[in-house]
């Protein structure tokens, strides 16, 4: 019973400490990109999220190395194995140096090339793009050399001095961003902005490490070569995935950018900028219980069917309400934050669309976190290809003719894609139970009804009314899931969560 309240709040402190950083996002980026918006051309920031994508693939450097040793760190620490922490610390800290002099060497030939006009329509927009991607690369290395730090906190359980470091670097990064803005900066302002606060989150991670982590030593451990094949077995395979991933997940700017223009990926970039914060918020309460998965697949087949049943019954209500309230309020939102500037003809179906993506991605998010958390990377890897090439040649199918639907419409299906292979291997192997998979097929079926219904009517509201109806759909929604989900393992694990509070009153 302990152990299990220890995990259980492990997984809810966790979940809880990143929403904070999900809901600073959203006040920031509503604030923020608000204000961009209004002073930058649509044409400017599509440079700057292109660039942005561009410099995003330096982390496939890292090898999912990170990933390996927050893993490695955790097992090590359950074990009272000191050394075998420190020596997966300082391996993934080697690897890191040499991986970040290559990453350095990259970011200056893409800016040199971008400088020169290589890929853009005029040598002016080039400069623009070649100062980007400096800041944008720089911020990636040093993104690049937090992660073994917030690798050995999240090893040592203290995954929420991770979060909260993220808080603070979101809010200070927008705050700093619009001070350079007033100043004159132009899109810089967010790289710049950016770069200054990854300095600073490095430098605290580096501290925060240092004081919390028992097994660390000052001076590094010897060569372990053992340790170094263990973590890029896994880190390698999970990297690859990560790859895919990548591929997949950004793919869909390229191919607009070159069939649509700059102007259609910054509009895209804005609509989807919601939709995607979002299912990081939902998604979010799968990545931190991945130790707890890790550490039930260890004890016994049934206590990982039970804990990933819990955290299903939670996703499905989270994945559900994100599709009724994508699909009924995103067009008015959009309208409300920024104007009519960026409206879409069509943007009814792109809302519906988004919200199904939204939907299938937590899905597959949890069922693939599930499967790595058992040890294994190997399907999920091989899945993560099938899906990027997918989505690649059916939106080059369907981007000429339906535009920015089309290319939503490729990456639903290759989502839809990843949710059904391994929905159906973990139901082959007996982890899903009866109630999660019958509360997902009635709660989906509804959410999909509701959304094709809003789809058809395009929903136009002022401030205050989406205020209120966003509220009494999550309200609503929320009221008819807890119906469903409430008779399920989720009513035991509520009260046994709230015991320790209730003693101590």
């Amino acid at each position: 019973m302990k152990s299990e309240q220890v995990l259980g709040n492990r997984i809810f402190s966790a979940y809880g400490t990143s929403l904070m950083g999900v809901f600073s996002g959203l006040i920031t980026n509503f604030w923020l990109l608000r204000k961009i918006t209004q002073e930058i051309p649509a044409s400017t920031f599509g440079i700057y999220a292109l660039v942005l994508q561009v410099t995003a693939y330096l982390a496939i450097l890292q090898l999912g190395l990170d990933f390996a040793a927050a893993r490695k760190i955790a097992e090590c620490v359950g074990r009272q194995d000191g050394e075998g922490a420190n020596h997966s610390h300082w391996e993934v800290a080697r690897f890191n140096r040499y991986a970040g002099l290559g990453g350095m060497l990259i970011v200056l030939i893409i800016a040199a090339g971008l400088w020169r006009g290589i890929g853009m329509s005029a040598v002016s927009t080039g400069h623009v793009a070649a100062i980007i991607a400096l800041f944008t690369g720089a911020v990636q290395i040093l993104n690049f050399f937090s992660r073994r730090y917030a690798a050995a906190l999240i090893g040592s359980q203290f995954q929420h001095v991770v979060n909260l470091s993220t808080v603070a670097r979101t809010i200070g990064t927008s705050l700093l961003a619009y001070g350079l803005l007033r100043a004159g900066f132009g899109i810089n302002c967010i790289p710049v902005a950016s770069f200054v606060f990854g300095l600073l989150t490095l430098g605290y991670l580096h501290r925060e490490t240092t004081r919390r982590c028992f097994w660390l030593r000052s001076r590094p451990a010897e060569r372990n070569s053992a340790i170094l094949k263990d973590l890029m077995g896994f880190g390698g395979l999970t990297s690859l995935g990560g790859v895919a991933w990548t591929i997949e997940a950004t793919s869909d700017l390229f191919i607009l950018g070159a069939y649509q223009g700059a102007g259609t990926v910054g509009v895209y970039v804005l609509w989807w900028r919601f939709p995607n914060m979002i299912f990081d918020f939902c998604t979010r309460l799968a990545t931190s219980a991945f130790p707890g998965f890790a550490e039930r697949h260890g004890q016994s087949f049934e206590d990982a069917r039970r804990l990933l049943n819990k955290i299903g019954q939670l996703t499905v209500g989270l994945a559900t309400l994100a599709l009724v309230g994508i699909s009924m309020w995103l067009p008015a939102f959009i309208r409300a934050w920024i104007g009519k500037g960026y409206a879409l003809p069509n943007g009814a179906a792109i809302a519906f669309g988004m919200a199904l993506l939204v939907a299938l991605r937590i899905f597959g998010n949890l069922f693939g976190i599930f499967w790595l958390a058992s040890g294994s990377a190997k399907v999920p890897t091989i899945l993560g290809i099938v899906q990027a090439t997918v989505k690649i040649l059916l939106g080059l199918a369907l981007v000429r003719s339906e535009g920015m639907l089309g290319m939503i419409i490729a990456s639903c299906a290759a989502s839809a894609l990843q949710v059904a292979v391994m929905g159906l291997l973990l139901h082959r192997r007996r982890f899903v139970a009866h109630e999660f998979s019958r509360n997902a097929a009635l709660l989906s079926s509804m959410a999909l009804v509701i959304g094709v219904i809003a789809c058809r009517m395009d929903f136009s509201a002022s401030v205050s009314l989406l205020v209120i109806g966003v509220l009494a759909t999550f309200l609503l929604w929320g009221a008819f899931w807890l119906l469903l989900a409430w008779h399920t393992e989720l009513q035991a694990n509520f009260w046994r969560l709230l015991r320790p509070l209730a003693e101590r009153l």
